[in-house]
């Protein structure tokens, strides 16, 4: 096929989800908001869902990823995820997942924080030229994406996903 033509197709593929994502975030009944507050100087960002209808049962969760400041090639690091249910409403089936961990949080209620952490090993270059070839290499900074979160309000299920963090290595 013409590399024009292929050219051509992925721009209108483009075109077309970046105007559906548009109209999608723009549309004023979707009454899920998201608040995503970057803090400077810390490895970690605040991704709030609020969940509003009607004006009553208001459920409101923050999910936040948090890691070192820095770390070191073949080193071990301890990240933590963190919910709260900053809302007015218990929420349930409260579950968190990324590529490495999945973990159930249960059900949180209305101004109650949980915590979970993992260890995630960071590779060493020569592990990874093993692995993936030559010419792979580990990122500098170290980046972990964020976590997938899921939870049930009265029978409504809402998902999102945390923020991610950067950990540069030494």
């Amino acid at each position: 096929m013409n590399v024009k033509i292929i050219a051509l197709i992925v721009v209108i593929v483009l075109a077309i989800a970046g105007a559906s994502a548009f109209f999608i975030l723009q549309n004023p009944s979707d009454n899920n908001n998201t608040n995503s507050n970057q803090t400077n100087g810390t490895n970690n960002t605040q991704i709030t869902i609020n969940n509003n209808t009607n004006n009553k049962n208001t459920s409101s969760v923050s999910a936040v990823l948090s890691g070192p400041d820095s770390a070191s090639e073949g080193s071990s690091v301890t990240l933590t995820w963190k919910v709260k249910n900053t809302g007015e409403v218990e929420i349930t089936n409260v579950s968190a997942g990324d590529q490495n961990e999945d973990f159930d949080f249960g059900t949180i209620k209305p101004g109650e924080t949980k915590t979970h952490t993992y260890t995630l090993y960071i590779p060493t270059s020569e592990g990874v030229k093993i692995d993936f070839g030559e010419n792979a290499t580990v990122s500098n900074p170290f980046y972990v994406g964020g976590f997938g979160l899921s939870y049930s309000v009265n029978g409504h299920v809402t998902t999102t996903n945390s923020n991610s963090i950067k950990i540069p290595l030494n």
